[in-house]
């Protein structure tokens, strides 16, 4: 289910000698810098067909998460408009099926159309990121610490 529209190019760019000091230097993590600075009229995201061996890998993954006692959250990140796709039902489906939690931020208001937070339509730029994830964080130690001993 996730993307793979560029990541190819950043994984191969993380692997090549010339750019391990980046890789040292953001631990995985590419920041997008600036903001959306052009009208968006209308969203460009839309439905696209569904890979079964996306969606079976997607299981085997949750499956195999449960099997070693790891704990999961399913998160969608925010979208600048409103995203409304199939893969976003069939997952949140099947994570309510195998009892997983699915977290929705694609519609939170505290992002919508808020250019600020966004690189483009699709991606968080880095202070929306840096805000996302902080969010993120807290919500996912509060479930944690809250757990019974013994249960992950």
């Amino acid at each position: 289910m996730y993307p793979y529209n560029s990541i190819m190019l950043t994984v191969a760019m993380g692997n090549l000698e010339m750019n391990k000091k980046r890789k040292e230097d953001f631990q995985g993590y590419v920041p997008l810098v600036g903001n959306i600075d052009y009208e968006i009229t209308t969203s460009k995201i839309k439905n696209t067909k569904i890979d079964s061996n996306k969606v079976n890998a997607f299981k085997d993954i949750i499956n195999k998460c449960k099997s070693l006692d790891i704990n999961l959250f399913v998160v969608m990140s925010p979208y600048y408009e409103s995203l409304e796709v199939d893969s976003k039902k069939l997952c949140s489906d099947i994570c309510k099926e195998m009892n997983v939690p699915f977290w929705d931020y694609s519609t939170d208001a505290a992002y919508l159309r808020k250019k600020e937070f966004f690189k483009d339509v699709k991606h968080l730029n880095n202070s929306g990121a840096e805000m996302f994830s902080q969010e993120l964080a807290k919500r996912i130690k509060i479930l944690v610490k809250n757990e019974p001993p013994g249960n992950k």
